[in-house]
This record gives C-alpha cells, sequence and structure tokens, in this order.
C-alpha cells in the first residue's frame, strides 16, 4: 500500500515514458489487453454537481500484472471567461479526491499492490503525450506551445523535455496570475525559459510541438 508520496519518490518521468513505449508495443502486438473506460453519471436534481464513477482496466502478458483504475468524483460544470471546463471537487473528507488503482498478478491472481491515482495518473498522461513526440515530432524540436497552467501542464513541460531539447515554453491560460506563477516555479525546475503569452495563438505561434493540458470541454 502506497501513497502519493512515495509514488513521486519512485517514479521517474523518463521510466514512465520507457514502460508506456514497452506497453504500447506490447499491445500492438498483441501481448497486451485493455478495457476502454466506463463512466457511470448520477443526477440528483436538487444539487448542482453529478457524481460519476469511472472504472478502467489494463494487463500485459510480458509482466504479468492487471491495473484496475477507479474513480469516485463528484464533479460540477462551469464557464469561465466563455469557456465550459468540467470541474472535479475535492470534497471526500479532507478535501481529497478520489481515486484508487490495485495491481493483481495474472501467474498467481493475488492482489500485488494499492495506491492513490493522483501521481500516476498525471504521469501517464504527460509520458504518454511523450512517447507521441519522440516518434511523431522533429528530433530538433526546442519550441513548445502550451495551453493549461495546472498538474498535467506542469508533467506535460517534464515530459517533453525528456524526449527532446526543448529551450523555450510559451504558456497560455485563462487566469494570467496562475500562468505567471507556473512559469515562475517551472522555469526553476527544468531550467527552460517558460515566457507567459497573453492568448492561446501567441503559445502556439512558432512552436515545434504544441500541447493542450486544461479540462475545457469546449474551444
Amino acid at each position: 500500500i502506497l501513497n502519493n508520496d512515495e509514488i513521486d519518490s519512485l517514479l521517474s518521468m523518463e521510466a514512465s515514458i520507457n514502460h508506456l513505449e514497452t506497453a504500447y508495443g506490447d499491445l500492438a502486438r498483441g501481448r497486451a489487453i485493455n478495457r476502454p473506460r466506463t463512466d457511470l453519471y448520477h443526477t440528483d436534481p436538487e444539487l448542482d454537481t453529478v457524481y460519476v464513477f469511472k472504472t478502467m482496466e489494463g494487463g500485459s502478458l510480458e509482466t504479468g500484472i492487471v491495473a484496475l483504475r477507479l474513480c469516485s468524483d463528484v464533479i460540477r460544470w462551469e464557464e469561465r471567461k466563455g469557456a465550459i471546463v468540467k470541474e472535479k471537487l475535492p470534497i471526500a473528507p479532507g478535501n481529497k479526491w478520489v481515486g484508487l488503482v490495485l495491481l493483481f498478478s495474472t501467474k498467481t491472481a493475488e492482489p500485488l499492490a494499492m495506491f492513490p491515482d493522483g501521481i500516476v495518473q498525471v504521469t501517464r498522461v504527460a509520458a504518454t503525450s511523450a512517447v507521441a513526440a519522440r516518434y511523431l515530432a522533429r528530433e530538433d524540436s526546442s519550441t513548445l506551445g502550451l495551453i493549461g497552467s495546472g498538474w498535467q501542464a506542469r508533467a506535460h513541460v517534464r515530459a517533453m523535455c525528456a524526449v527532446r531539447p526543448i529551450d523555450k515554453v510559451n504558456i497560455y491560460s485563462l487566469t494570467k496570475a496562475n500562468r505567471e506563477a507556473f512559469a515562475e516555479e517551472m522555469q526553476s525546475e527544468v531550467n527552460v525559459p517558460i515566457i507567459p503569452v497573453e492568448n492561446p495563438e501567441a503559445a502556439l505561434q512558432g512552436a515545434d510541438i504544441a500541447v493542450a493540458a486544461t479540462n475545457a470541454i469546449s474551444q
């Protein structure tokens, strides 16, 4: 049983990218299996929120491990500066979200591990994007155009810097204070100039790689 801090100390972005590249190769060769996610929605007319129960599974014959991820969420759709966003609310005890990953052995059928999905999820999404960039982006790609300034945006900067020689990041998000704080924080972490810009077009101008890392569900 692991917590997010333990996972964060053990799981590097580089290792995540390499393991996911292997997993996608296994899937292409018929050596891995998965079930696409399902979402159960329950709406209470008296509330302005929606309950969502989400599950997904996947396994690899090479590793002998099957993983189940489940999320118990309360969400709300909000309009922010003309964009519709899906907000996942941290309303479990301790102001937390509820997401768990369970691992099982395909050899002995026994449970192997259980841990929260927070760090693993944000790392997995960014690492998957990095696998795509490794194969699809030019090897000399150096400018990253980024829309969004949350967890996923931070992970994507780390991931793209791991697979391409990124030497500049243009960052746009709806809130000026958020993108400026993001630029200050991440620039010191990855030692790459990160430039807040005033609109999404400016973020993407001259970009070799473009990343949308937001919770917006409309353009």
